[in-house]
């Protein structure tokens, strides 16, 4: 975890996780000049997180109204810059016009309102999400799943999907890392369907034709530090 204090935190809760092998080709003219893919094994990833947020706050102030609580979902993919590996953000939708006003810190995230909602009855959980104003044309998610009961036993390529404690954001052509500590998860699998599927609309081939790695996590608390400003590195 980063030694220099956090200015960021915030509590995940229902984290669902859902993980597609993509061609590389597909993510490469959609990311900063300066980063690369960070490819498993040969393969490139796309993943999609939905959870709920909870007490969003910034360092020493309680948090405000429309940050207590609210639904987020983001879409990312797993990049590295120079020795360092992370995430890029694709789109981080929310359902609080408050939190993307905080949150995005005027424009440095990709942050967008979306009709998000989450229901729970027993153990099922049910996710709706839609963004843009057409039916036809806007950008979301519908499904339902049940986490299992026991923990899981990860592979090692899922501690790679799962476990990343940096992202990289470039508003105004300026690349920034942020550096995020968290416990490392406790995983469940999940059963469910997805029912629509219409996010990273910039993919040539909708992932709902794909069948993703799920995970569920309860939750955990996230701390987020002071951005940096990356220097130039050379590609490998």
């Amino acid at each position: 975890m980063d030694s220099r204090r956090w200015v960021m935190s915030q509590q995940l809760r229902d984290v669902l996780f859902l993980h597609w092998p993509v061609p590389e080709a597909w993510l490469c003219g959609h990311l900063p000049p300066a980063l690369e893919l960070d490819l498993y094994k040969g393969q490139a990833w796309l993943s999609v997180v939905l959870f709920k947020a909870r007490n969003t706050h910034l360092r020493g102030i309680p948090a405000l109204p429309g940050m207590r609580e609210f639904l987020q979902l983001n879409v990312r993919t797993y990049v590295r810059y120079g020795m360092r590996r992370g995430v890029y953000f694709f789109s981080m939708d929310a359902n609080s016009r408050a939190a993307i006003e905080a949150a995005s810190l005027g424009g440095f995230l990709p942050y967008r309102y979306s009709r998000v909602n989450m229901e729970k009855q027993g153990n099922q959980i049910q996710f709706k999400s839609s963004h843009g104003k057409g039916v036809q044309d806007a950008e979301g998610i519908e499904l339902f799943y049940r986490p299992q009961e026991e923990l899981a036993e990860l592979a090692s390529v899922e501690r790679w999907l799962l476990e990343r404690y940096c992202l990289w954001t470039q508003p105004k052509g300026r690349l920034y890392r942020l550096e995020i500590g968290h416990p490392p998860w406790r995983i469940q699998y999940v059963k469910g369907e997805i029912l629509r599927n219409t996010l990273a609309g910039f993919l040539p081939e909708q992932l709902h034709r794909l069948r993703p790695i799920a995970h569920y996590s309860t939750g955990t608390d996230v701390f987020f530090y002071p951005p940096v400003v990356e220097k130039s590195v050379k590609k490998h």
